[in-house]
């Protein structure tokens, strides 16, 4: 190897060269950090969303179950008078509330397998209740859960026997018939404006 050679190895970068590459690094790091951060605001957002879909899906399987399994048996209020049925309260205590069977008793208390429950929406939040006794003459407090969260509005329809005619509360303006509804549709928009439909048949 020359002395020229070997004197040209010494030199080294330049000042501009360092500037260079330092400016290329600094422009990768950038575009890494991009990419990375949209990746996990994806991740987030793809996890945010499935979390929800459960959630509703959850929830449309409660109601599902709570609507398969209606029953034309009454309870009481908390005067102990007789409720009927399926009902949606005139005021509006409730956006609907009804009987139904199959409430699963898997440690064996003393209580029937009727429950009573309702549905309020409070505070954009739908909530489920229920009563721990069906008939004590005087109601106890309910417990109470929540069902589905960040909704805007809820809407229940009632189909009548006739299947012709969909009616805001039930039994019917005018109507005393204590008949169940032969569907429910319920329309549930959100906060985000998002809105879904579902119809529910009824087991007569």
């Amino acid at each position: 190897m020359t002395a020229v050679n070997q004197k040209q190895l010494l030199k080294g970068f330049t000042l501009l060269e360092l500037l260079v590459a330092m400016a290329v690094f600094a422009a990768l790091a950038v575009a890494a950090y991009g990419s990375l951060n949209s990746v996990l605001k994806t991740r987030d957002h793809t996890s945010k969303a499935a979390v929800s879909l459960q959630r509703l899906q959850m929830g449309m399987t409660i109601l599902q179950r709570d609507f398969m399994q209606l029953t034309d048996t009454s309870a009481r209020d908390e005067y102990g008078d007789l409720l009927s049925p399926f009902i949606t309260p005139s005021d509006n205590s409730n956006l609907l509330e009804f009987t139904h069977s199959g409430w699963n008793n898997p440690t064996n208390q003393p209580r029937s397998n009727l429950q009573r429950v309702a549905y309020e929406l409070e505070d954009n939040t739908l909530y489920r209740e229920y009563w721990p006794q069906l008939q004590p003459g005087s109601r106890q407090e309910p417990v109470r859960a929540i069902l589905l969260e960040d909704i805007e509005e809820v809407e229940f329809e009632f189909l009548d026997r006739s299947k012709d005619r969909w009616h805001a509360e039930w039994p019917p303006l005018n109507s005393t018939s204590t008949d169940l509804p032969v569907a429910v549709r319920l329309t549930i928009t959100f906060t985000n404006e998002t809105e879904i439909v579902r119809l529910f048949g009824i087991n007569q």
